[in-house]
């Protein structure tokens, strides 16, 4: 620990060698004096012996250690002081770090969540989409609860298969409630949560058992979030009874908080057993082999051969991946047989030879990816843009900064002071004002993201992504701001110091005419061009905007509304709503 005892004493110390320097040289002029010299020519006598006293002591500092900290400590202390003085242009670079990378980061988050979704699972990189043959009519990858039982039967071991449904409304009635609220359910095979590996906040989630009601009522998963708008955390809402579209249910579990499903822009509210598809009145895309395949949408879909309704997903752990194709494609012999049954005469020979393929879930199933990436990756086009105009901007106002001081970095070269300690004085100073951008940028990044999303978003609800900042987000934000310290900080101060300094305390106008005059054309030329490009690109966007906002559409878009009946949530067969319409 004698390390730290000297990090935290070196003033102490300090103050101790000079000390006994001056106790030195006292104790030699008055030995001189004693030997008959007067004062003044001892005093004189014992500093030429002895020598430069300030001079030894900074070179005893520098065998001591911690010298860098040192230096960089008064370096620190210096640069707040010289950016006191200057607030207008410290006010300046830390809002424009703040806004550019702090633009960068919320689109960044942005494009990470639509681009590349990831899902709130343990090893999220084993899970997949499973895809054979897609439905006859909509190219769909769905498939029939009967092959997702031979499939799940013939899994190998460590290999589960799941499966869900789209996500589709309900209305939910609660005991204490004020009326009917609408949701958003999702259902699933009872081992979708154990495939997973997600564990439950509070209560269990779906078993075997669970395929069948209970005393008439089906078992439901909350979401936790709808847990806890919906019954504002009830510590007690394990064993309490629902009506979802009329159906009895009971709620067994809560997930975990940060679980919102597997299908990134589409969260559901609650999930229910694929057995309780005909009780809960369940009615989301599907598709089926049509007529005189013996599909009935009165019955259960659940053991249907000829409906799709089901996407499979499945956990392989690497190396599993070609023994578990082999064992599902085998297994799902039965259904490319049926399917080639039904199937054009040209594409039979087709359908019955088509292995299972593995695709990332996440990215297999957002519904953002096609609608959102394009736009997502233009606009980021764009803000790196501005982030790269704002880093020539403040190049530019630095190198004048810096260039007023040049008188100031001479006489400071004349004193001794070398290039590379100027050099690292003004790096400190830039550093400083780098990082308060950078926090500042951190904070308009949490703002902004909620921001976009719901501007963003056609509906009244923002689109359903987790915006929180992750890692890779911190690493883009940290990145960012390297570069930024590079193009403002480091290439201007370098320019400056590889100057004659020394002819900088005769002369300002030796630097002002040195060749880094090329280098500021560089700049306000880059600077000059990349405003008229993104002046132009902006002119554009606004104009497309104008021209969609007035398209003549042949009719009065003002005060429209869209309703919409669901008939089968409230319970009418198709010829209870035919006569409805008939009698309407």
């Amino acid at each position: 620990m004698g390390w730290l005892r000297q990090l935290f004493s070196r003033r102490h110390i300090y103050a101790d060698l000079s000390e006994e320097i001056r106790h030195h040289l006292d104790e030699t002029v008055e030995a001189l004096i004693h030997e008959g010299m007067n004062r003044k020519d001892a005093e004189h006598a014992a500093k030429k012996k002895f020598g430069n006293a300030t001079l030894i002591e900074e070179r005893s500092h520098e065998l001591w250690q911690w010298r860098r900290l040192e230096s960089f400590w008064a370096d620190l202390k210096y640069g707040l002081r010289q950016l006191a003085k200057a607030p207008g242009f410290s006010v300046t670079v830390i809002i424009t770090i703040a806004l550019g990378i702090g633009a960068n980061a919320a689109i960044f988050n942005l494009m990470r969540a639509v681009v590349f979704p990831t899902l709130s699972v343990p090893n999220a990189k084993e899970m997949y989409q499973l895809r054979s043959i897609s439905t006859p009519n909509d190219a769909a990858w769905l498939y029939s609860g009967p092959a997702f039982d031979r499939l799940r039967s013939a899994s190998i071991r460590q290999a589960d298969i799941a499966a869900h449904t789209s996500v589709a409304e309900c209305n939910v009635f609660s005991n204490g409630s004020s009326g009917i609220d609408t949701a958003r359910m999702q259902l699933v095979s009872t081992n979708f949560f154990s495939t997973l590996e997600v564990l439950p906040t509070r209560g269990r989630f779906l078993l075997n058992s669970d395929s069948a009601p209970t005393g008439g009522a089906w078992h439901a998963v909350l979401r936790f979030g709808f847990w806890q708008q919906h019954f504002a955390s009830d510590p007690a809402i394990i064993g309490k009874s629902l009506l979802i579209n009329g159906a009895p249910v009971v709620i067994i579990g809560v997930a975990p908080k940060q679980f919102s499903g597997v299908i990134p822009g589409e969260v559901p509210d609650l999930w229910l057993p694929l057995e309780a598809q005909k009780d809960v009145r369940y009615a989301a895309p599907f598709d089926s082999l049509g007529y005189g395949s013996g599909v009935s949408l009165s019955a259960p879909y659940r053991h249907q051969e000829a409906l799709f309704w089901l996407t499979l997903i499945a956990r392989v752990p690497r190396g599993l991946e070609s023994s578990a194709i082999a064992a599902w494609t085998h297994a799902f012999q039965p259904d490319l047989d049926l399917a080639a049954r039904f199937a054009p005469e040209e594409k039979r020979a087709a359908n019955k030879a088509v292995p299972f393929t593995l695709h990332p879930l996440a990215q297999s199933e957002s519904v953002v990816f096609d609608r959102y990436s394009q736009p997502v990756t233009v606009l980021m086009m764009m803000v790196a843009a501005v982030l790269l105009i704002a880093c020539i901007n403040l190049a530019n106002l630095q190198r004048s900064r810096l260039i007023a001081h040049t008188h100031e970095f001479g006489v400071r070269a004349s004193l001794g002071a070398g290039r590379g300690r100027i050099l690292q004085q003004l790096l400190v100073e830039s550093g400083l004002l780098t990082f308060i951008g950078g926090v500042t940028a951190v904070i308009i990044a949490v703002i902004t993201g909620p921001i976009l999303l719901r501007w963003a978003s056609p509906g009244a609800e923002p689109i359903p992504l987790d915006l929180n900042l992750s890692a890779d987000v911190y690493s883009f934000i940290a990145a960012l701001l390297a570069l930024t310290f590079f193009a403002f900080a480091f290439i201007p101060s370098f320019a400056i110091t590889r100057m004659d300094l020394a002819s900088a305390a005769r002369s300002h106008r030796t630097l002002t005419q040195s060749p880094s005059g090329a280098f500021s054309n560089i700049l306000l030329s880059s600077q000059v061009a990349l405003s008229l490009l993104l002046l132009a690109l902006a002119s554009m966007f606004a104009r497309t905007l104008v021209n969609l906002n007035h398209v003549d559409t042949g009719f009065d878009r003002q005060h429209i509304l869209t309703v919409r009946f669901a008939f089968h949530r409230a319970g009418y067969t198709q010829p209870r709503v035919r006569a409805l319409a008939t009698n309407t």
